[in-house]
């Protein structure tokens, strides 16, 4: 079978360095749904000897209704989305990322790493994120940690301007926070560390989609809080009280803003 529909289950999926790639159905990405969905259930993917991968065309993993998905190390991987939802089936998913990586490949170039149009929480701890955008948020809450050794990243072009219909608008964007009138929940942000890149967008944006349409999100300062974190682009509008985006060697780096010096003497003697 091509897909395998989870219910009701909790497991530990270890790939040991085995790869999961999936058969097309008739030849057509849109009849080939994912290999693995997850319909109130629990996945932990580890990959303990390393180059273990699952790959789907629509995404590596579906998660639904009220499923959590952990990956701790591996690659997912897909053709339009590595890890995707389903704003239909918003019950309340929870996807915690702590190593490992997750890309995609669309060869238009308007696909995403993790496409999250659901209500629910992303949490990403470690690993690195990857594709035509990086993250696209139209509902629920994404928290970034710091990431260690890892980015997320958006490698494609800003095509918002052609863009119809449903599914992730193509922005290019590292992380892409889409206010999107009808989806079940305004999406809210918290930044505190990693990498955000984007060679042709920007490493952090919001906006609201409607109509086939981007235009200003005027209360996006409301639901996004930016306190760490390393953008090579400037994310002023988004950082927190307290906090500065310092530009450092082509990229903005956001850290407290300093409030007074101390030092631990108060003379110091040194040779001529």
């Amino acid at each position: 079978a091509s897909t395998i529909d989870v219910n009701g289950k909790k497991f530990v999926l270890e790939l040991n360095g085995k790869k999961v790639t999936q058969s097309l159905t008739q030849e057509s990405i849109n009849k080939t749904t994912a290999p693995i969905r997850l319909f109130s259930s629990s996945l932990t993917v580890n990959d303990s000897v390393g180059g273990g991968s699952i790959f789907g065309y629509q995404c590596a993993v579906g998660v639904f209704v009220n499923s959590d998905l952990t990956l701790n190390s591996g690659t997912l991987k897909g053709s339009w989305y590595g890890v995707a939802g389903n704003g239909s089936k918003n019950n309340g998913t929870t996807i915690t990322i702590n190593g490992g990586s997750i890309l995609n490949s669309d060869p238009d170039g308007t696909g995403a790493a993790i496409y999250h149009p659901q209500t629910g929480e992303i949490t990403i701890n470690g690993g690195t994120i990857k594709g035509d955008l990086g993250i696209q948020l139209c509902a629920g809450n994404l928290s970034v940690m710091n990431i260690s050794g890892g980015i997320i990243e958006g490698t494609g072009m800003d095509h918002r301007a052609d863009k119809t219909g449903d599914g992730a608008v193509p922005d290019g964007a590292a992380i892409s926070i889409v206010n999107r009138p009808g989806y079940s929940s305004v999406p809210n942000v918290t930044i505190s560390g990693g990498t955000f890149k984007s060679a042709n967008s920007e490493g952090l944006l919001a906006y609201t989609w409607s109509k086939n349409t981007a235009s200003e999100w005027t209360d996006a300062k409301d639901h996004i809080q930016v306190k760490g974190g390393t953008f090579d682009s400037d994310p002023t509008d988004y950082v927190g009280t307290g906090y500065k985006a310092y530009p450092v060697e082509n990229t903005f780096k956001v850290a407290p803003i300093a409030t007074g010096i101390e030092l631990s003497d108060t003379t110091l003697t040194l040779e001529a």
